[in-house]
C-alpha cells in the first residue's frame, strides 16, 4: 500500500462492507451476501408460514368461469351486482355472490374497503352465519375468515361474529368446525385486545375439544388458533392446563405423522412454555423432551431440517433437581 495514501478508517471500512454496490468486491463476497440474503429470506419464509395470518384463497377462475384470472379491481358498479346477489331470494345465486364476494377480500380493493369499513358487508354475512343453511354459513365464515386476515381495521370489524364462530366449533359440521378455527386464528393473530375478546366469548375449551377430532386437518387449524390465543403477557395460560390441552397436545406429539401437524404443534408448545416455568415443568414431567429428541417421532418429519430454540428451565422444587428443558421448534425447508 502506497504509505501516501489515505487509510480508511474503522468506521469507513465497517459501513463500506454495508455500502450498496451492483458490482462485488471478491466472488467470495458475492457468495457470502447471497447466503446472508437467503437465509434472511428463508427466515422471512418460515415465519410467514407459521406465525402470520392466514388467508385462504378462492379459486377465482372456477367461480367466474373466466380463463384467465380476472383483474382484482372492482368498480362501485360491479360491487352493487354482488351485493344484488347476496340478497337475492335464489339460493344459488347467493352462495355464488358470497365466493364473487370472497375473491376480492385477500387483498380488497378501494370499494371493498369501503363496503367493509363503512358499509354494511359485515352485517350482510352475519345474517348468513345466524341462518340455517350449512353451505352459506361455510361461505360467509370463509370470507370473515379472509376480512380477518386483513389489517387491523378491518380485522376489527368482524369481531360481532366470534360467538357464532365459537359455536359452530361445538357442531358437526367439520369443514365449518375447521372455517370457524381459521377464522378465529386470524382474530388472535391481530392484537391482545383481539385475544381478549375470544377468551371472554369462551373459545379455548371448544378448541381443546376439537383436539379429539380425528380429522387432522382439522386438528392443524386447531393448533394454529391455540398458537395464536396462546400469544402476548395476558394469555392467561393457567386456562391451557386446567382445560387438559396438555395431554392431547403430547399424544398428537407421539402419534402424528404429518410434519404440518408437528409444526403447529409445537408452536402451541412454544406459547405455552415461554411465561411460568410451572408449566413447562408440568410439561416436561409429563414426558415432553423425550417425545422431543426421539429419533423415532422426528423422522416422521421429513420437512423438519433443524432443531433449534433450547430454552433452559431451572426447577427449584425439593423434589426437582435444577434442570434443563429442551423445546424443539421445527424449521420447515
Amino acid at each position: 500500500m502506497n504509505p501516501n495514501e489515505k487509510r480508511p478508517s474503522p468506521s469507513e471500512a465497517h459501513r463500506s462492507h454495508y455500502k450498496r454496490s451492483s458490482i462485488s468486491k471478491s466472488p467470495e463476497d458475492a457468495h457470502q451476501k447471497r447466503l446472508a440474503l437467503d437465509h434472511q429470506l428463508r427466515k422471512q419464509h418460515r415465519e410467514q408460514l407459521v406465525t402470520a395470518k392466514r388467508f385462504r384463497k378462492v379459486d377465482a377462475v372456477a367461480i367466474t368461469g373466466d380463463e384467465e384470472e380476472p383483474e382484482y379491481d372492482l368498480s362501485q358498479q360491479e360491487l352493487e351486482k354482488i351485493r344484488h346477489k347476496l340478497k337475492n331470494a335464489d339460493h344459488e345465486i347467493r352462495i355464488r355472490g358470497l365466493k364473487q364476494l370472497n375473491i376480492y377480500l385477500v387483498d380488497p380493493p378501494a370499494t371493498v374497503k369501503e363496503f367493509v369499513i363503512k358499509g354494511d358487508c359485515v352485517d350482510v354475512l352475519m345474517q348468513f352465519i345466524s341462518g340455517t343453511d350449512p353451505e352459506e354459513q361455510l361461505q360467509a365464515t370463509w370470507c370473515i375468515t379472509n376480512l380477518a386476515g386483513g389489517p387491523a381495521e378491518i380485522c376489527e370489524k368482524v369481531l360481532p361474529t366470534v360467538p357464532y364462530l365459537i359455536s359452530y366449533l361445538d357442531g358437526q359440521n367439520t369443514a365449518l368446525q375447521d372455517q370457524a378455527a381459521w377464522a378465529i386464528g386470524n382474530i388472535a393473530a391481530e392484537a391482545d385486545n383481539f385475544r381478549e375478546q375470544l377468551r371472554a366469548n369462551g373459545a379455548l375449551l371448544p378448541l381443546s375439544r376439537l383436539l379429539n377430532s380425528a380429522d387432522k386437518r382439522l386438528v392443524q387449524t386447531v393448533c394454529f388458533a391455540l398458537s395464536n390465543l396462546a400469544r402476548g403477557p395476558n394469555a392467561r395460560i393457567n386456562e391451557y392446563f386446567t382445560s387438559g390441552i396438555a395431554t392431547q397436545l403430547l399424544r398428537h406429539l407421539a402419534t402424528d405423522d404429518m410434519c404440518e401437524i408437528v409444526s403447529e404443534l409445537c408452536w402451541v408448545l412454544t406459547y405455552l412454555t415461554c411465561g411460568d416455568h410451572t408449566f413447562s415443568t408440568a410439561l416436561l414431567n409429563d414426558g415432553l423432551a423425550a417425545l422431543l429428541s426421539s429419533r423415532s417421532m422426528l423422522s416422521k418429519s421429513p420437512g423438519a431440517s433443524t432443531l433449534s430454540t433450547f430454552y433452559p428451565i431451572h426447577t427449584f422444587h425439593s423434589n426437582h433437581p435444577p434442570q434443563f428443558y429442551v423445546f424443539v421448534q421445527y424449521v420447515m425447508v
